[in-house]
């Protein structure tokens, strides 16, 4: 459920800084926020209201977003707060890392890769939800969903993402997904996006791709799209 209070999050902020053209840099966010999406999202739920501060606005604007069977006001009020909203998109990642059913999931379909081959894809969505399917050998083969985020597993010793893993985690950024990912039992390789995703960027990943060079992604700065591993 954090991962989806996140995304509505990170929708609403997109919405404003477009319409009152206002860099996302001016947006920001209380450490006890950032704690409660990843260890404590009920709490938000219950209360109904999440504040991000902007130091680019004279009096409070509203916005209400439905997450799950739940209505949640966005307040963007002026002032500032511990963690810029750059924090809020890289953070994304880590609420599936300390939720222990969640990650548990991951890790046992993931072993079970390891052994047989079959892989497994978690798509998900903005309910809160998340939908496993299950895939091919050493592949996943599914049309293109809309989602909050995706992983799909791999087995022990291949942690990283393939040339299609990365065209289609474009798909899943360009469209306002947080990030995709590929995890071993051990390991998870991901790209996240950061703020929305610029056509340089697109661009340029695609022609490193294209190259060949898709090593080179992890090592290579991009102003919207971070690529990296973590454990879990």
């Amino acid at each position: 459920m954090g991962l989806a209070l996140t995304y509505a999050i990170v929708t609403v902020v997109e919405f404003v800084a477009e319409d009152l053209d206002i860099p996302l840099s001016a947006f920001t966010y209380s450490w006890r926020l950032d704690e409660m999406l990843a260890y404590n999202p009920e709490r938000i739920l219950s209360d109904g209201r999440v504040v991000i501060q902007s130091s680019r606005v004279e009096s409070p604007l509203r916005r209400e977003v439905r997450v799950g069977e739940s209505i949640v006001t966005v307040e963007i009020a002026p002032g500032y707060g511990e963690y810029d909203i750059d924090h809020l998109y890289t953070s994304s990642l880590r609420i599936i890392r300390v939720d222990s059913v969640t990650s548990s999931m991951i890790r046992e379909k993931a072993l079970s890769t390891t052994r047989d081959g079959v892989e497994y894809m978690f798509i998900f969505v903005d309910s809160g939800d998340v939908a496993v399917l299950e895939g091919e050998h050493f592949r996943v083969r599914l049309p293109f969903v809309e989602s909050t985020a995706t992983l799909h597993t791999h087995p022990e010793g291949a942690c990283g993402l393939s040339k299609q893993d990365v065209l289609s985690g474009l798909d899943v950024l360009s469209s306002g997904g947080l990030f995709a990912a590929a995890a071993t039992p051990s390991c998870i390789a991901f790209m996240l996006r950061r703020g929305l995703v610029s056509e340089d960027d697109y661009i340029k990943i695609r022609e490193i791709i294209h190259k060949g060079e898709i090593r080179r992604l992890p090592a290579t700065k991009f102003e919207t799209v971070l690529f990296g591993f973590t454990n879990y």
